[in-house]
């Protein structure tokens, strides 16, 4: 089935709506699973009782990376360190908010009866690229009691092209994954002193010549700009409602 509407969310709730089985099975159409990643997903969530689990997600360089593109910087491509990965083949260190990627993941179908769908005011639509609707929702299942875990074992290669090895790229992902933080709501770490942090560490980090640091406070800030840009559009829209509801009733 074709769904007509350009979004990610919308893809993925659409897939919800079409699929038949009791475990629904997610990966992005720039990734490449390796041998055995399905049954891997499957294994896990069935052997521990989870509600979701997400899949280990290794960069598939197109280019050589620059030298400033380390480790620090893999999680705002949304892939994780291999090193991380060697150090513990189980995972169990990994099983926080912060690894679970969109890109592989597993649900069960009472998952979605229990937490809800996939946010469809987040998510990557054509040129628009504010994210975070899977974050919102692993965040949503374990706030509710749910449990989401992470499988080492079910591998898939991101394909990583030239121009996302940019500074303005990775900058720019950062600004829209404040964005839909903000759009997402609750808790922010995004106050003035953690700006003032992040400036005085990549002003450091420049000065010490670690460029690979520099870049991950710039991108820092900038999603410290991009969560108050998401909060001034809400709070717009807040008002032309508000607007809009005086309207509604003041007419004859």
């Amino acid at each position: 089935m074709l769904e007509p509407r350009l979004g990610e969310s919308f893809a993925r709730n659409r897939a919800i709506d079409e699929a038949r089985g009791d475990l629904l099975l997610f990966i992005d159409d720039d990734a490449v699973a390796e041998f055995g990643w399905a049954s891997a997903l499957v294994d896990e969530i069935e052997r521990r009782g989870l509600d979701a689990v997400c899949g280990a997600v290794i960069a598939r360089w197109m280019n050589e990376p620059p030298r400033w593109l380390g480790p620090r910087l893999y999680a705002k491509l949304a892939v994780h360190d291999p090193g991380a990965l060697a150090q513990d083949p189980r995972g169990g260190s990994l099983e926080t908010l912060s690894n679970y990627f969109g890109a592989n993941m597993a649900f069960r179908r009472s998952t979605f009866e229990r937490f809800g769908r996939f946010r469809e005011d987040l998510g990557v639509i054509g040129g628009n690229a504010i994210s975070g609707a899977d974050t919102d929702f692993f965040a949503r299942i374990i706030a509710r009691g749910g449990r989401v875990g992470f499988a080492p074992g079910a591998l898939v290669h991101h394909i990583v092209g030239a121009e996302r090895m940019r500074r303005g790229y990775l900058l720019k992902k950062s600004f829209a994954y404040g964005v839909g933080s903000a759009f997402a709501g609750g808790r922010s770490h995004n106050r003035l002193d953690k700006l003032a942090k992040n400036v005085a560490r990549m002003a450091g980090a420049a000065l010490r010549g670690d460029a690979e640091g520099a870049m991950y406070h710039g991108c820092e800030c900038a999603n410290f700009f991009g969560y108050w840009r998401g909060r001034l559009l809400l709070a717009g829209r807040s008002r032309e409602a508000s607007l809009d509801q005086v309207g509604k009733q003041a007419a004859p």
